[in-house]
């Protein structure tokens, strides 16, 4: 399972309680309060997933 954003070691559930937080629609805003997503991004249709869907543990997407 998939459950952060692996270079900056951040989760998708520290991310959604951001985003829900602040109303956040988008990874940008975000990022706003949290770093990630920058170096690599392979993190990013992880978090996009999770603002759709509320969900914050993944299967691998190839």
């Amino acid at each position: 399972m998939v459950t952060k954003c692996v270079c900056s070691e951040v989760t998708f559930e520290k991310m959604k309680q951001v985003s829900d937080k602040h109303r956040c629609t988008n990874i940008q805003c975000i990022q706003r309060y949290l770093e990630f997503g920058e170096a690599c991004g392979m993190c990013r249709p992880y978090v996009k997933k999770m603002l759709e869907t509320g969900e914050t543990k993944f299967e691998v997407i190839w």
